[in-house]
């Protein structure tokens, strides 16, 4: 269908580039590694005036030694809509990238640490949610909005809160990064791999590598990496990797300790269970071992976690169709992606609840020097979750409040 002349008033409403711009600029120059509170805290205080000038009202969630994470709440009727981001980043305060930068080459694309995953994104929510406002579309609409500090590191802090908002909402809409395709549109996601990761302890016994002795716990852990990247099935969709080893004291010391993280990618809550038994196995097996058979080592999970698999099922078809359509009527070109990454949408979907992912502004190069953003996608990208959200209010493509509640609760 074509726009209404409402929803050319809500899409005449979003902020003009310079302003889009000036706002991505102040989130990217707040550094906020995931284990920064200082930084992630930062984030939270700069953003959560926003949302109370909008009417929200807020309440900020401490976890302790991580950052705090953002709650914003607009009580209304119709279907509850939850848009969900994280303030953290994976970029180091120290690492050399830092600030938003504009390409001479390309004045469309800005580079910056979190620039795409995803302040861009936070920025697509704030200028669809005031657009919203402007058009005066947004009262006595039922909306959460859910900003968390520590998605790149497993949401552990944040998990329990992640549930009970998706268990509740009607739509949720993930505002990661969307991806640029070759026809120059963009991809938005349906789909998601499940992931678990692990950190391994092996400890072994100490001894001057002149004197004979000992029991290195790095060479267990060298054997332990063979045998997990063997679990590596590209026709069956698993990746396992070890992407971080430490441990050992000095070069002439057998090393009695020895740290590695695990980390693993499936696309089926069977092949993760399987894939979860095969990895805790290989981890608990001591691979140093006596002439009498006794263990030389020994090994224990210090920390493990895990994200289930977002599989596009009804629930999700439903909320596709209408990113599909409502881009559509935006002549923007969009298309469906499955990602091998996870996110804060799998909670979602995991509910059972329509939710859809990819929704923020579009880049790529996210974790690593290069990351980039698409600062045109950002306008774009705001009008599309506007009216997505509009829509959705509505009971567009059957999303409708499943239960009434309490707008007091």
């Amino acid at each position: 269908m074509s726009l209404t002349d409402v929803e050319r008033s809500i899409c005449s409403h979003v902020s003009e580039p310079d302003e889009l711009l000036s706002r991505l600029r102040t989130l990217v120059e707040i550094p906020s590694p995931s284990r920064d509170k200082e930084g992630v805290d930062g984030m939270v205080d700069a953003l959560e005036p926003f949302f109370t000038d909008l009417g929200f009202k807020t309440g900020v969630v401490v976890t302790g030694t991580e950052g705090r994470h953002l709650v914003a709440r607009l009580f209304g009727q119709g279907p509850r809509i939850l848009l969900i981001g994280h303030t953290d980043t994976v970029h180091p305060k120290d690492g050399g990238f830092s600030g938003l930068t504009v390409s001479d080459d390309d004045p469309d694309r800005a580079r910056g640490p979190g620039a795409a995953d995803m302040k861009g994104g936070i920025v697509v929510i704030l200028s669809a949610l005031e657009a919203l406002a402007r058009a005066d579309r947004l009262a006595g609409r039922s909306i959460t909005v859910l900003l968390t500090g520590d998605e790149e590191i497993g949401s552990t802090t944040s998990r329990e809160i992640l549930e009970g908002e998706s268990s509740e909402a009607d739509l949720t809409l993930v505002f990661e990064c969307g991806r640029p395709t070759e026809d120059g549109g963009s991809t938005f996601v349906t789909a998601r791999r499940g992931m678990g990761r692990m950190e391994l302890v092996t400890k072994g016994a100490a001894a001057h590598t002149g004197w004979g002795g000992g029991a290195s716990a790095i060479l267990d852990l060298a054997h332990k990496v063979v045998a997990l990247h063997a679990l590596n099935d590209e026709g069956r969709n698993v990746s396992v990797n070890v992407g971080l080893m430490r441990g050992g004291t000095a070069a002439n010391t057998v090393p009695a300790e020895a740290t590695m993280t695990i980390d693993w990618r499936f696309p089926d809550e069977a092949t993760g269970e399987e894939l979860d038994e095969l990895i805790t196995d290989i981890a608990a097996e001591p691979m140093l071992r006596g002439p009498s058979g006794k263990a030389l080592v020994r090994s224990m999970p210090k920390a493990r976690w895990s994200r289930p698999p977002m599989t596009r099922n009804a629930a999700v078809a439903k909320a596709a169709t209408l990113v599909v359509e409502t881009a559509t009527d935006l002549d923007l070109r969009i298309s469906e992606e499955s990602r091998g990454g996870s996110s804060d949408a799998v909670w979602a979907a995991a509910a059972g609840k329509s939710v859809v992912c990819g929704m923020g502004a579009v880049g790529d190069g996210i974790h690593t020097p290069n990351e980039w953003v698409s600062l045109r996608s950002i306008g774009e990208r705001a009008r599309l979750a506007a009216l997505v959200i509009d829509r959705a209010a509505e009971g567009a493509c059957g999303i409708s409040r499943a239960e009434a509640s309490d707008p007091t609760d």
